[in-house]
C-alpha cells in the first residue's frame, strides 16, 4: 500500500513541475543598434501570425534586455519597435535568448533637427515614463496620436490608444481630459513639450483607471481666439461626410475649449456640440449634445 501512495505521490510531483516549468517559459532577448549599442525603451510586442492580434507587450531596458512571459510560441511573431529604427517582425522562441540588430530608419532621421544628443525617454518614479516631444525625433511626427503610437508601453490601432496590462488609459492635454479622439489628431507635436505615460496611477485617481496619459505642450504665446477645422469625404454607394471644428479663446487665466463635429453617414446622421471651461485649474464641463439619427436606405 505505501509502495503504491508513493508512486502516485511521484507522479503528482512530476506532473506539477512540468506544468509549472510550462508555465514560466520566458521569451527573452537583446536589443542592439549596428554600433552593437543598447537599444532602450523599445516596444516589444508578441502578436498572433495569422491576423496580427495584439497578445501582451513590454519594452527593453536600459541594457536592451527584455522578457515576455509565454505558454507556447506556435504561430507567434514578436514585434519590436522604437522611434528612429525600422519595425522588425521576428519568429519567437521560448527559453532561447534573441540577439537582434535594428536598422535606423533613415529616412526619419533625416528629418530631425536635434539639439545635442539629449534623449527622448527617461523614466521616473512610481512607473512614470517621460518623452520629450519638440526638441527630438518624435517632433517630426505629423499629429499626437501619431507620438502616442510610437511611446514605450502604448500600443495604437486604429482610433484607440492602450497601454500594456493596462487598457485605455485616461488622456490629458494640460490636465484636461480629452472627450475626442480627433483632439489628439489635431495637436501638432511641434506644440508638445513632452508626454507622461503613468502606468501606476495610484490614489489620485478612481480606483478603475489603470493607466494616464499627459501631454504637455509649449507654453501658448499670446492672446484671443485660435482654432481649428477639419472636413473628410468619402465616395462610396453614397457620398458620406464628416466635420469637426474646435476653438478656443485665452486670456490671462481664462482657457475656454469648444469643438463641433457634424456627420452624415450611411446609417446616421448626428451632430454633437461640447465646451469646457478651465480657470486657475479648476474645471468645468458644460457639455450639450444635439444627435439626430435617420436610416438610410
Amino acid at each position: 500500500m505505501r509502495t503504491q501512495l508513493k508512486y502516485y505521490l511521484w507522479i503528482v510531483i512530476l506532473l506539477f513541475v512540468r506544468n509549472t516549468t510550462t508555465l514560466a517559459q520566458t521569451i527573452t532577448g537583446k536589443l542592439l543598434d549596428t554600433d552593437s549599442n543598447p537599444v532602450s525603451y523599445a516596444n516589444v510586442v508578441l502578436l498572433n501570425k495569422s491576423d496580427s492580434l495584439f497578445l501582451q507587450g513590454t519594452i527593453s531596458n536600459e541594457l536592451g534586455e527584455f522578457r515576455l512571459e509565454a505558454s507556447e510560441t506556435r504561430n507567434k511573431l514578436l514585434k519590436i519597435s522604437c522611434i528612429g529604427y525600422q519595425t522588425m517582425h521576428t519568429t519567437a522562441s521560448l527559453n532561447q535568448p534573441l540577439s537582434l540588430t535594428l536598422l535606423p530608419d533613415n529616412q526619419t532621421l533625416e528629418e530631425v533637427v536635434v539639439t545635442g544628443t539629449r534623449k527622448a525617454f527617461k523614466m521616473q518614479g512610481n512607473g512614470t515614463l517621460v518623452a520629450s516631444v519638440n526638441t527630438t525625433v518624435l517632433g517630426t511626427l505629423n499629429t499626437a496620436d501619431e507620438v502616442l503610437g510610437q511611446l514605450p508601453f502604448v500600443n495604437k490601432s486604429d482610433n484607440s490608444i492602450t497601454i500594456f496590462g493596462k487598457g485605455r488609459p485616461l488622456i490629458y492635454i494640460n490636465n484636461r481630459l480629452v472627450r475626442e479622439y480627433n483632439e489628439l489628431q489635431q495637436l501638432s507635436p511641434k506644440d508638445i513639450k513632452e508626454v507622461k505615460v503613468i502606468t501606476a496611477p495610484g490614489a489620485k485617481y478612481d480606483a478603475s483607471v489603470k493607466s494616464v496619459i499627459k501631454i504637455v505642450t509649449v507654453t501658448p504665446k499670446g492672446e484671443g481666439f485660435s482654432g481649428n477645422l477639419q472636413a473628410k469625404g468619402v465616395l462610396g454607394r453614397r457620398f458620406s461626410h464628416n466635420e469637426y471644428a474646435s476653438f478656443t479663446y485665452r486670456q490671462k487665466k481664462f482657457d475656454i475649449f469648444g469643438s463641433f463635429k457634424y456627420g452624415d453617414e450611411r446609417s446616421q446622421e448626428y451632430n454633437d456640440l461640447s465646451q469646457q471651461l478651465t480657470l486657475s485649474g479648476y474645471e468645468k464641463n458644460i457639455c450639450m449634445k444635439l444627435r439626430k439619427k435617420r436610416r438610410v436606405e
